[in-house]
């Protein structure tokens, strides 16, 4: 039998479960400016009805209001995916965008810095050299600008070999931030199993989560896969690199055959880890053979300008009646170009003639137009190159960087707090409370009545 008292009780369960609706849009309101946030909404259910009832000569099941079911966390793990895929190339692209950058502040083509201006200087000063061999004011001159240009390649080479090295300093930072976060990701796995298992939703602790797997995934391109009991299993190239608590860290030693260089490792196994998305990948590749594909264009420039002018200088003789020597030294291309010693103390050593005689300038000009058959072609395809890539990398890395807003626009529209609909379901749940006030206030209008009025009107 149904108690008297059972509409208080309606009544309250409906107080409660609007009230604790009126909070989680409070929730969703205070966090709407935080960073990864998803959306909360509470799902009430009918309250168990009470047994059976005889109504109207049928049979029926009385309700006892209403109860607060579980606070649902709105997100859509195939977006979810989608962006964690597309963010993975979007951060390899932005990588790669930056690093030929910088390669184009380190050519700085075109400017008057630039090799091709201090090359066009060098051999300017040969074809004044041609028409004035005998002047020792416009040898001294061929020979600082011969320095001028070794000074140059010498430069150049540094700063390629700087950048590899920042390269590999970015790879050991972004090894160690990965196994960082994979460790984070192990704490929560283990907090939002614990809650789960009571039967309860670690929607905040999920969103944390959820950042961190964003964050691998640009790192990295690490997948993640949601194990029963809320568990996530993380992969890196096929191999599992966290399983549930259980954590496998990159490991990261030095390469002794590449200059110790960052070569890294599976922390269980020293098996090699291959990464080829994500901005790790991207800095490996970039480390590993883009830079040294420039490092190697410019040694072939600079070992073909040592060899091209040494030969034609050879051929000639020097003011002095000096011939069969080279203008420029060095075997390892840009790293080690310089001034033939014999050059470098004496301008008269330089080979203008061809014949011998003071006034020829036959065998200068020969130099000088080694430029037009060799150096300058090569140098302007590495500039060419350089330009095609950087371009290449910039406009996949804005056509990458749409395609990701577009989804997480998409993602937004499910996750993302609206504060317009906020204030709407908040009025929504606040009339739905003060109607349920109401109730309750008539249902104790009523027990007045039977417990205090009862038996005694007429008296």
């Amino acid at each position: 039998m149904i108690s008297t008292f059972s509409s208080l009780e309606i009544g309250r369960t409906a107080l409660f479960v609007n009230r604790q609706a009126m909070d989680v849009v409070g929730h969703n309101i205070a966090n709407i400016e935080t960073p990864g946030y998803s959306r909360q909404r509470l799902t009430p259910e009918a309250w168990a009805p009470y047994g059976v009832t005889k109504i109207a000569n049928s049979l029926s099941q009385r309700g006892m209001g209403v109860t607060a079911g579980q606070v649902e966390r709105l997100r859509t793990a195939f977006l979810d995916d989608q962006y964690q895929k597309e963010v993975a190339n979007l951060a390899e692209w932005e990588t790669r965008r930056n690093t030929l950058e910088q390669l184009e502040v380190i050519i700085n083509e075109p400017s008057e810095a630039g090799l091709r201006s201090v090359l066009d200087q060098f051999w300017s000063a040969w074809h004044e050299l041609a028409n004035n061999p005998e002047s020792l004011a416009v040898r001294t001159l061929v020979r600082e600008r011969g320095q001028i240009v070794a000074d140059t390649f010498q430069h150049l080479d540094r700063q390629l070999r700087d950048l590899a090295q920042d390269l590999d300093s970015n790879i050991r930072s972004q090894a160690s931030e990965i196994n960082s976060q994979i460790t984070a990701v192990a704490a929560l796995n283990r907090q939002i199993a614990n809650i789960e298992s009571l039967g309860n939703k670690a929607n905040d602790l999920r969103d944390q989560r959820q950042i961190l797997l964003e964050k691998l995934a640009r790192l990295a391109g690490i997948k993640a896969r949601e194990m029963p009991g809320g568990m996530v299993r993380l992969t890196l190239g096929g191999k599992t690199i966290l399983d549930g608590e259980a954590a496998m860290p990159i490991k990261v030693e030095n390469d002794p055959a590449n200059g110790n260089q960052a070569r890294l490792l599976w922390g269980d196994t020293g098996i090699p880890l291959e990464v080829t998305t994500g901005s790790l990948g991207a800095y490996l590749s970039l480390r590993d053979q883009l830079v040294p594909d420039y490092q190697r264009q410019l040694n072939q420039v600079a070992s073909t300008l040592r060899d091209s002018v040494n030969a034609a200088h050879r051929a000639g003789y020097g003011l002095d009646g000096s011939t069969g020597l080279d203008f420029f030294r060095g075997t390892a291309g840009a790293s080690d170009l310089g001034l033939a010693p014999e050059v470098a103390a004496d301008p008269k050593k330089i080979a203008a003639s061809a014949s011998g005689g003071v006034g020829d300038g036959t065998n200068a000009l020969a130099i000088a137009q080694v430029k037009v058959s060799r150096v300058d072609d090569a140098w302007r395809s590495v500039i060419g190159t350089l330009g095609v890539q950087s371009g290449e990398a910039a406009r996949l890395a804005e056509n990458q960087d749409l395609l990701v807003h577009q989804i997480d626009r998409q993602r937004q529209s499910v996750a993302g707090v609206s504060l317009d609909e906020e204030m709407t379901s908040l009025i929504r749940f606040q009339q739905a409370y003060a109607a349920a006030a109401r109730y309750v206030s008539a249902a104790d209008e009523m027990l007045d009545i039977v417990i205090n009025r009862l038996g005694v009107v007429g008296r």
